[in-house]
């Protein structure tokens, strides 16, 4: 439901949600967002304006992701989706 919301804006070429520890040693989603190539560079606009959809939407509050991390491309599977689990281990390699 995150991703649906948050690839519905105009900067957002892909994007994807995972689950992560956060502060209290409980998970909390974290948004990890590709921009389109002419977005680059406007990260934190874009992270605002996503938090401001996030906050007009109907999703509950604590559905909206404690980070929000800017790369430039996402890992995919041999069959071409997003591989999740290569997501979480490089997230986890910045926290260390």
């Amino acid at each position: 439901q995150i991703e649906n919301l948050f690839m519905s804006h105009y900067a957002v070429k892909s994007c994807a949600v995972v689950s992560m520890p956060d502060k209290v040693d409980t998970n909390a989603p974290w948004a990890v967002i590709v921009l389109k190539d002419e977005y680059q560079g406007m990260e934190e606009i874009v992270k605002n304006q996503l938090i401001t959809l996030f906050n007009n939407s109907s999703l509950p509050p604590y559905f909206l992701p404690a980070e929000f991390r800017f790369y430039e491309e996402l890992p995919h599977t041999n069959i071409g989706k997003v591989d999740y689990t290569e997501v979480q281990k490089t997230l986890k390699k910045t926290l260390k």
